[in-house]
């Protein structure tokens, strides 16, 4: 993961508009942030709201790339049945490649503002099960108490404490011919200040 002090970025990377046609239209409105892809670079950008500080984010990317290389390296994996068919789901992490400080424009209004960015995970989340269809139906396989047990196993580890991973928070990829659907956390919690490492 990259840290970058504003001081030290180029002059002409120091404003993101994100207005400009490189960004997509849609932004995703989170207790902490609000998300933007980056079409020219594939990314996430979480711009931060002002009242958190660079030292609160990147303990949290800490967190969550410590989250990431533990789920490697011990993997949560069940067995669940879509479409009538046997799929071993596994949970892994989007990292954060950089975190950072830019000013951004918006609406023709300038803000400095704490950022991260991230590989871009496109396709829905697991939220709303209710409402899914076709291959979003997947989400009713997952229940409340399917992220219990996700969370419990990551606290048994002993490496992050406090995760609270939620449906809206979870993408996945399904691979038919390999039975497999990896499930993909986007974010460790509410609030980025709830985790932290042990």
């Amino acid at each position: 993961m990259k840290i970058i002090p504003f001081e030290k970025q180029p002059l002409e990377t120091r404003i993101v508009d994100l207005d400009a046609s490189t960004i997509d239209s849609r932004a995703y409105v989170g207790q902490d942030s609000v998300v933007y892809r980056d079409n020219s670079t594939n990314r996430a950008i979480h711009v931060y709201h002002n009242s958190l500080d660079v030292e609160g984010i990147v303990k949290y990317a800490k967190c969550v790339n410590a989250l990431k290389s533990m789920l490697e390296a011990a993997p949560f994996e069940e067995e669940i049945v879509f479409e009538e068919r046997r799929y071993v789901a596994n949970v892994c992490v989007n990292p954060v490649e950089e975190v950072g400080e830019k000013w951004f424009r918006k609406g023709g209004e300038l803000a400095k503002r704490k950022y991260t960015a991230s590989p871009f995970v496109s396709g829905p989340s697991l939220c709303w099960p209710h409402l899914a269809n076709g291959e979003t139906m997947i989400a009713r396989c997952f229940d409340i108490l399917f992220y219990q047990r996700v969370n419990g196993f990551i606290e048994s580890k002993g490496v992050i404490g406090n995760v609270d991973i939620h449906p809206v928070n979870v993408k996945f990829k399904i691979e038919r011919e390999k039975q497999t659907i990896s499930l993909i956390v986007t974010d460790l919690a509410k609030s980025i200040g709830d985790v932290y490492l042990k």
